[in-house]
């Protein structure tokens, strides 16, 4: 089931703060977009993405088999049947540019042009949400 993550975005000086205000949550991809699409700041767990990762390519569908590990299968039967989530670190609030504890950004933030407006886009194992915001 995929669940929608509510967002707020607010001001405080110069800053531009990210909640969660259903209670702190895990994510997989932060990413704030211009209003052209182009990412201006991307924030993944620890070890995932960012300057580690390398493009692998094409994405290829296959059959999974009996012959998967065990472990492989698990994970699958877990997300599918509605387990636990994998764990990643909680974080109530993302102020922009500082990446919470636990999580590293994959460059540092461009500068939010004042009055120009921007999108907000978290993905998470189970769910999404998404904002417009003037910074």
């Amino acid at each position: 089931m995929i669940d929608d993550i509510t967002l707020n975005v607010a001001r405080v000086d110069d800053r531009i703060i990210f909640s969660f205000p259903e209670g702190p949550i895990s994510f997989v991809t932060l990413v704030v977009t211009d209003v052209h699409g182009e990412d201006v700041w991307t924030v993944h767990p620890n070890g995932m993405g960012g300057e580690e990762s390398k493009p692998a390519g094409a994405f290829v569908a296959m059959e999974v088999t009996a012959e998967a590990g065990a472990a492989f299968l698990g994970v699958l039967d877990n997300l599918r049947l509605g387990g636990e989530p994998v764990s990643l670190p909680l974080c109530a609030e993302v102020e922009y540019g500082r990446p919470p504890a636990g999580y590293a950004e994959e460059s540092a933030a461009k500068m939010l042009q004042r009055g120009a407006s921007y999108s907000i886009i978290v993905l998470n194992p189970r769910a999404s949400g998404s904002k417009e915001f003037v910074a």
